[in-house]
């Protein structure tokens, strides 16, 4: 029972604060992406003096790459800027470019310097790297506050997710999909 409370106070929270109209929602979504960026920020803060480009170098053993995860998880990486068209008419067209790149540039940021501070300053064997590793690397360079930090980030970015489809379906993005 008490996680059906939970369940329907989360939904029902977060469904009235997309009801609740683009700019509380985008205010949010920005202390949101905040909270969820801080610990990764920590993580290449705390990495850089133990990292090794040597590692970065390290030929990888193509055999035990997953090529479709790989494919998938580039994909995952651009999804949602297709989105950006549904609210294209109501943004100054003299920040829609500037825009555009900020967001491209912070989502290839947020990516890549953590992968880099992991990968250069975890003596971790590449073959160990698995859903779940920044935890781990979390805790090898910074303790286990860290990774805990880690996980919690985890945790509020699937809260982004639930946000962001619910501001879509609420604010109309789907209308044309409905109409054909």
């Amino acid at each position: 029972m008490a996680r059906w409370i939970f369940v329907l106070a989360f939904v029902g929270s977060l469904t009235y604060l997309c009801h609740r109209g683009l700019d509380l929602t985008g205010r949010s979504a920005l202390w949101l992406l905040a909270l969820v960026i801080a610990p990764f920020a920590a993580l290449v803060l705390a990495a850089a003096p133990k990292v090794e480009p040597s590692r970065w170098a390290a030929a990888p053993a193509w055999s035990a790459v997953h090529l479709r995860a790989l494919v998938n998880n580039v994909f995952w990486n651009v999804n949602y800027f297709d989105s950006a068209s549904a609210w294209a008419a109501d943004v100054d067209r003299s920040r829609w470019t500037s825009s555009m790149l900020v967001a491209v540039l912070l989502c290839a940021g947020t990516s890549l310097l953590p992968m880099l501070a992991a990968t250069g300053a975890s003596s971790r064997p590449r073959e160990e790297y698995h859903n779940g590793s920044y935890v781990d690397v979390a805790r090898e360079i910074g303790g286990p506050v860290l990774s805990a930090w880690v996980v919690l980030a985890s945790a509020l970015s699937m809260v982004g997710q639930f946000v962001s489809e619910a501001v879509c379906v609420n604010q109309g993005c789907y209308r044309w999909s409905k109409l054909s």
